[in-house]
Protein backbone atom coordinates (compact mmCIF):
# COMPACT_ATOMS: atom_id res chain seq x y z
CA UNK A 1 0.00 0.00 0.00
CA UNK A 2 1.69 3.60 -0.69
CA UNK A 3 1.17 6.47 1.14
CA UNK A 4 1.32 9.95 -0.28
CA UNK A 5 2.39 12.83 1.77
CA UNK A 6 0.56 16.18 1.49
CA UNK A 7 2.66 18.84 0.90
CA UNK A 8 1.29 22.74 2.22
CA UNK A 9 3.28 25.48 0.67
CA UNK A 10 2.77 29.38 2.59
CA UNK A 11 4.30 31.12 -0.62
CA UNK A 12 1.09 32.82 -1.79
CA UNK A 13 -1.58 31.30 0.57
CA UNK A 14 -3.54 33.11 3.30
CA UNK A 15 -2.44 31.49 6.48
CA UNK A 16 -4.97 32.07 9.55
CA UNK A 17 -3.82 34.56 12.21
CA UNK A 18 -3.17 33.20 15.65
CA UNK A 19 -2.75 36.47 17.28
CA UNK A 20 -4.96 37.91 19.78
CA UNK A 21 -7.81 39.07 18.75
CA UNK A 22 -8.42 42.07 20.45
CA UNK A 23 -4.57 43.04 19.03
CA UNK A 24 -6.26 42.32 15.46
CA UNK A 25 -9.34 44.85 16.19
CA UNK A 26 -6.79 47.31 17.71
CA UNK A 27 -8.64 46.99 20.75
CA UNK A 28 -5.22 46.30 23.16
CA UNK A 29 -5.20 48.03 25.90
CA UNK A 30 -1.23 49.59 26.05
CA UNK A 31 0.49 51.18 28.64
CA UNK A 32 0.76 54.26 26.32
CA UNK A 33 -2.84 55.07 26.01
CA UNK A 34 -3.90 54.85 29.52
CA UNK A 35 -5.14 57.30 32.35
CA UNK A 36 -5.51 56.47 35.32
CA UNK A 37 -6.69 58.71 38.72
CA UNK A 38 -4.10 60.74 39.98
CA UNK A 39 -1.32 60.01 37.43
CA UNK A 40 1.43 61.94 36.87
CA UNK A 41 3.12 62.64 33.51
CA UNK A 42 6.49 63.08 32.49
CA UNK A 43 8.00 64.30 29.24
CA UNK A 44 11.25 64.00 27.69
CA UNK A 45 11.95 67.51 25.96
CA UNK A 46 14.95 66.86 23.68
CA UNK A 47 17.55 69.23 22.21
CA UNK A 48 17.42 69.86 18.63
CA UNK A 49 21.11 71.00 18.58
CA UNK A 50 23.74 67.91 18.69
CA UNK A 51 26.00 67.67 21.92
CA UNK A 52 23.63 70.67 23.28
CA UNK A 53 24.41 71.38 27.10
CA UNK A 54 21.30 71.35 29.65
CA UNK A 55 20.45 74.08 31.93
CA UNK A 56 19.24 72.47 34.53
CA UNK A 57 17.15 69.61 35.82
CA UNK A 58 15.09 69.49 39.59
CA UNK A 59 16.86 66.78 40.97
CA UNK A 60 15.54 67.92 44.31
CA UNK A 61 12.85 64.96 44.56
CA UNK A 62 13.39 62.13 42.88
CA UNK A 63 12.27 58.26 42.67
CA UNK A 64 12.93 54.99 41.40
CA UNK A 65 10.87 51.75 40.21
CA UNK A 66 12.12 49.05 38.55
CA UNK A 67 10.41 45.33 37.71
CA UNK A 68 11.90 41.87 38.07
CA UNK A 69 15.54 42.32 37.73
CA UNK A 70 15.00 46.09 37.71
CA UNK A 71 13.25 45.97 41.06
CA UNK A 72 16.79 44.31 42.31
CA UNK A 73 18.64 47.28 40.55
CA UNK A 74 15.86 49.85 42.21
CA UNK A 75 16.69 48.49 45.87
CA UNK A 76 20.45 48.76 44.96
CA UNK A 77 20.54 52.07 43.49
CA UNK A 78 18.19 53.59 46.22
CA UNK A 79 21.19 54.43 48.90
CA UNK A 80 21.77 56.52 46.46
CA UNK A 81 21.29 60.00 48.32
CA UNK A 82 19.56 61.82 45.37
CA UNK A 83 16.66 59.13 45.73
CA UNK A 84 13.95 60.09 48.09
CA UNK A 85 11.76 57.11 48.03
CA UNK A 86 11.44 53.36 46.03
CA UNK A 87 9.39 51.14 44.52
CA UNK A 88 10.85 47.83 43.13
CA UNK A 89 8.43 45.64 41.76
CA UNK A 90 8.73 41.66 42.00
CA UNK A 91 12.53 42.46 42.80
CA UNK A 92 14.70 42.23 45.90
CA UNK A 93 18.44 42.53 47.29
CA UNK A 94 19.81 43.48 50.19
CA UNK A 95 18.99 46.96 51.62
CA UNK A 96 18.98 48.62 55.21
CA UNK A 97 17.82 52.06 53.78
CA UNK A 98 15.99 54.29 55.93
CA UNK A 99 14.52 55.75 52.85
CA UNK A 100 10.25 55.21 52.50
CA UNK A 101 9.91 51.92 50.43
CA UNK A 102 7.29 50.17 48.88
CA UNK A 103 7.33 46.67 47.78
CA UNK A 104 5.05 44.89 45.53
CA UNK A 105 5.18 41.09 45.07
CA UNK A 106 2.86 38.67 43.24
CA UNK A 107 1.53 35.34 45.04
CA UNK A 108 1.53 33.35 41.51
CA UNK A 109 4.95 34.90 40.54
CA UNK A 110 7.14 31.53 39.78
CA UNK A 111 10.10 34.03 38.73
CA UNK A 112 10.71 36.04 42.02
CA UNK A 113 9.49 34.39 45.54
CA UNK A 114 6.83 36.34 47.07
CA UNK A 115 8.96 35.32 49.79
CA UNK A 116 12.19 36.83 49.15
CA UNK A 117 10.49 40.35 48.10
CA UNK A 118 9.24 40.07 51.82
CA UNK A 119 12.70 39.27 53.25
CA UNK A 120 13.83 42.99 51.70
CA UNK A 121 10.91 44.44 53.39
CA UNK A 122 11.92 42.83 56.48
CA UNK A 123 15.36 44.10 56.51
CA UNK A 124 14.53 47.58 55.11
CA UNK A 125 15.19 50.16 58.32
CA UNK A 126 13.19 52.88 57.25
CA UNK A 127 9.47 53.28 56.43
CA UNK A 128 8.03 50.44 53.99
CA UNK A 129 4.88 48.51 52.63
CA UNK A 130 5.31 45.42 51.28
CA UNK A 131 2.09 44.71 49.37
CA UNK A 132 1.53 40.95 47.88
CA UNK A 133 -1.12 41.55 44.91
CA UNK A 134 -3.66 38.86 45.15
CA UNK A 135 -3.91 36.55 41.62
CA UNK A 136 -0.43 38.65 40.34
CA UNK A 137 1.75 36.58 38.61
CA UNK A 138 5.34 38.23 37.05
CA UNK A 139 3.82 39.19 34.15
CA UNK A 140 0.85 41.16 35.98
CA UNK A 141 2.69 44.63 36.60
CA UNK A 142 3.79 44.89 33.00
CA UNK A 143 0.69 43.95 31.07
CA UNK A 144 -2.77 45.12 31.61
CA UNK A 145 -3.02 45.90 35.77
CA UNK A 146 -4.22 49.15 37.00
CA UNK A 147 -4.40 47.69 40.26
CA UNK A 148 -0.64 47.90 40.66
CA UNK A 149 -0.29 51.06 38.74
CA UNK A 150 -2.45 53.13 40.65
CA UNK A 151 -1.14 51.87 44.17
CA UNK A 152 2.53 53.09 42.47
CA UNK A 153 1.22 55.96 41.33
CA UNK A 154 0.19 57.03 44.60
CA UNK A 155 3.30 55.97 46.41
CA UNK A 156 5.37 58.54 44.12
CA UNK A 157 2.89 61.19 44.44
CA UNK A 158 2.64 60.81 48.29
CA UNK A 159 6.49 61.27 49.04
CA UNK A 160 7.45 63.60 45.90
CA UNK A 161 4.76 65.76 45.34
CA UNK A 162 3.62 65.85 48.87
CA UNK A 163 -0.61 64.50 47.96
CA UNK A 164 -2.58 63.86 50.86
CA UNK A 165 -5.02 61.95 48.85
CA UNK A 166 -2.38 59.52 47.75
CA UNK A 167 -0.65 59.40 51.88
CA UNK A 168 -4.21 58.23 52.38
CA UNK A 169 -3.55 55.00 50.93
CA UNK A 170 -0.91 53.85 52.67
CA UNK A 171 -0.19 56.06 55.78
CA UNK A 172 -3.38 56.43 58.72
CA UNK A 173 -6.18 54.43 58.21
CA UNK A 174 -3.97 52.64 55.25
CA UNK A 175 -7.28 52.53 52.01
CA UNK A 176 -4.83 49.83 50.14
CA UNK A 177 -5.06 47.52 53.45
CA UNK A 178 -8.96 47.70 53.23
CA UNK A 179 -8.83 46.24 49.85
CA UNK A 180 -8.68 42.69 50.79
CA UNK A 181 -9.56 41.05 47.95
CA UNK A 182 -6.66 42.29 45.73
CA UNK A 183 -3.90 42.87 48.52
CA UNK A 184 -2.09 41.65 51.40
CA UNK A 185 -0.44 44.18 53.14
CA UNK A 186 2.02 44.77 55.70
CA UNK A 187 3.60 48.22 57.13
CA UNK A 188 6.10 49.09 59.01
CA UNK A 189 7.15 52.76 60.33
CA UNK A 190 4.11 54.74 58.73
Amino acid sequence: MATTEEKTTYIGASVERKEDARLLRGETRWVDNMTLPGMLWMAVVRSPYAHAKIGKVDLSKVGAAGHSQGGGSTVTISSNPRIHTAVPIEGAGATSHKKPMFFIAGDKDTVVAASSVATAYRNTVGPAVYGLGKGVDHVTPIAESPRIWGPITAWFRAHLADDAAARALFYGDCTLCKETSMWTIQRKGL
